[in-house]
C-alpha cells in the first residue's frame, strides 16, 4: 500500500529542494558569492537537473495511483477517496507543523549550544563572506598575546573555521539572503515539518492503512523531541528529512525484490533450488 502517487513526488521534490538549495549556498559561500541573486538561480538550475532523476526514481519504483489501481490484498486499508483524503490531511499536518514552529522559534543567539553556531554561520555566510574568517587577528599586527577563537569556531591556520556540519547554515543562509534575518530561526522547522512528509509516506508502506499511519506524523509533530528540534536551527532537521526520505526509497525497493520473487521468475528461481 502505497500513497498517492502526487504525494510520493512531493516527498522526493521537497527533499530534492532542500538539497539543491544547500548545495547551491555551499558552493557559493565558499566563494564569498553568496547572494539572492546568485544563490536562486543556482538552486533552479540544480533542481530542475535532478529533475530526471527524480523521473528514473518514479519509473524504478513502480509507483502506482491508488485513486486507479486500489491494492485488493488490503481491503483494510480503505477506497481511494479515503487513501486521497488521508494524503491530503498528511498535508495539513505538516503544514501546520511548519507554520507552528515557524510562529515561535527559538531565535538562538548566544553560542552555547549548536543552534546558536549554525545561526551565526548562517549569518556570516548571508552577508556574502565565506565558510571561514581569513586572519582573523591582521589588525592586531604582530601581537602573539592574542589569541581568536569562540565556542563552535575552531583556529586553522591563519584562519578560523566554522563547527558542524555547513548544510543547515549554508540552507538559512541562502533563505536569509532573500527574506532577511528572521529566515535564520524559521528554515529548520519548514524543513523539519517536510520531514512529516516523508515519514507519512513510509508510514502507509508498513501499515497498509492511510488514516491510521496520519498517526505518526501527528504524534511526532507534538513531541517533545521534535518540538525542540523544530524552534531551534539543528541538524536534525535536516537528518528528519533526509532519513525519512531514504526509508521511503528503501521501503520500494524491498517491495520491488519481493515482488520479483512471487513472479515467474521466482517460482523458477524456486523450482531450480528445490
Amino acid at each position: 500500500m502505497r500513497p498517492p502517487r502526487w504525494f510520493d513526488r512531493l516527498c522526493l521534490s521537497c527533499a530534492a529542494g532542500v538539497l539543491a538549495v544547500g548545495v547551491a549556498a555551499l558552493a557559493l559561500g565558499a566563494l564569498g558569492l553568496l547572494h539572492a541573486v546568485t544563490v536562486i538561480p543556482l538552486s533552479v538550475l540544480l533542481f530542475v537537473l535532478s529533475v530526471p532523476v527524480l523521473r528514473s526514481l518514479d519509473t524504478w519504483r513502480g509507483t502506482t495511483d491508488p485513486a486507479a489501481d486500489p491494492p485488493a490484498a488490503t481491503p483494510a486499508s480503505g477506497s481511494p477517496a479515503t487513501v486521497q483524503l488521508a494524503a491530503a490531511l498528511a498535508v495539513l499536518v505538516c503544514v501546520g507543523a511548519g507554520i507552528w514552529a515557524s510562529v515561535v522559534p527559538g531565535a538562538p543567539v548566544l553560542v552555547d549550544r549548536d543552534p546558536a553556531s549554525y545561526a551565526t554561520t548562517a549569518k556570516w555566510l548571508a552577508e556574502g563572506n565565506s565558510l571561514w574568517v581569513q586572519q582573523p587577528l591582521a589588525a592586531f599586527g604582530d601581537n602573539s598575546s592574542v589569541q581568536a577563537g569562540s565556542t563552535g569556531v575552531f583556529e586553522v591556520g591563519d584562519r578560523l573555521e566554522f563547527q558542524f556540519l555547513h548544510l543547515p547554515a549554508a540552507v538559512a543562509a541562502a533563505a536569509a539572503t532573500v527574506a532577511g534575518d528572521w529566515a535564520v530561526f524559521v528554515t529548520g522547522g519548514l524543513v523539519a515539518a517536510l520531514g512529516l512528509l516523508a515519514l507519512y509516506a513510509v508510514a502507509v508502506r508498513l501499515t497498509g492503512r492511510p488514516l491510521l499511519a496520519l498517526a505518526a506524523p501527528c504524534a511526532i509533530a507534538v513531541s517533545m523531541p521534535f518540538v525542540v528540534v523544530a524552534r531551534d536551527t539543528f541538524s536534525e532537521s535536516y537528518s528528519l528529512l533526509f532519513l525519512w526520505t531514504a526509508l521511503l526509497l528503501l521501503c520500494d525497493l524491498a517491495e520491488q525484490r519481493a515482488g520479483q520473487l512471487d513472479g515467474p521468475g521466482g517460482v523458477r528461481l524456486a523450482a531450480a533450488a528445490g
